[in-house]
């Protein structure tokens, strides 16, 4: 194993660990019954997914290889752009944490993907 693939493999399994890290906050959601935080992690793969198998399918970026696999992405199987998905899932809810831990006023909040949340029990 060369420099370069052992680089990549440590970028996947960090992707995948991230990944796991947010899906255990879905659980944490699910059982609190914070449905935005349940929802919104299903919408944001499922158009990961969707992106990644139309540009599977497009010409421009058939090439395209994504960090953590080694083959171009018009020649991935769709198990692998579902793995990708929750990968960008994983990256994405990371990167949003960690930006919402150092802003988190009125000014860098998002609304709700959902408006069904209870409020938190006092």
């Amino acid at each position: 194993m060369n420099t370069g693939t052992a680089v990549t493999s440590v970028a996947a399994l960090l992707t995948l660990a991230l990944a796991a890290q947010q899906l255990v906050n879905v659980v944490k959601y699910a059982k609190v019954r914070d449905w935005n935080g349940v929802v919104t992690p299903v919408v944001y793969t499922a158009i990961a997914f969707g992106l990644l198998t139309l540009a599977a399918h497009a010409k421009y970026y058939q090439g395209m290889i994504i960090p953590g696999l080694d083959v171009p992405i018009g020649a991935a199987d769709w198990q692998s752009i579902l793995i990708t998905s929750i990968g960008a899932f994983g990256v994405g809810g990371f990167l949003y944490d960690r930006t919402k831990a150092r802003d988190n006023n009125q000014d860098a909040s998002t609304p709700s993907l959902v408006n069904l949340s209870q409020p938190p029990a006092e």
